[in-house]
């Protein structure tokens, strides 16, 4: 009866998924860069890290649980990296965060 409205909310949750895979790029690209300045890691930066992947690990369990495919989010993801070109401290993080979702204990 609801079909409809879980197919939505899935296709809201990949449009998130893109969306916070975009903050975390960003986020990681910014803590690389100033790693490379300074040598050592800055709290701040890596709490914007930490934060915009719960956020995107968020975003990923609840379009799996309405229904998306694990190749949807990914494709996503690759969307994302397309546009905002990751560093590969970003790449960790988002490798990270798809960790959770591929062995969740």
């Amino acid at each position: 009866m609801f079909a409809w409205l879980k197919k939505k909310a899935a296709q809201q949750s990949l449009f998130n998924v893109e969306i916070n895979t975009r903050t975390l790029i960003l986020a990681a690209n910014r803590a690389d860069a100033a790693i490379q300045q300074t040598g050592t890691s800055d709290p701040v930066h890596t709490g914007k890290v930490v934060s915009a992947q719960k956020s995107l690990l968020s975003d990923i369990q609840l379009a799996l649980g309405n229904g998306a495919s694990v190749e949807d989010v990914n494709s996503r993801i690759a969307v994302a990296k397309s546009k905002e070109h990751p560093t590969d401290g970003a790449e960790i993080a988002i490798t990270h965060v798809l960790s959770y979702i591929e062995n969740p204990n």
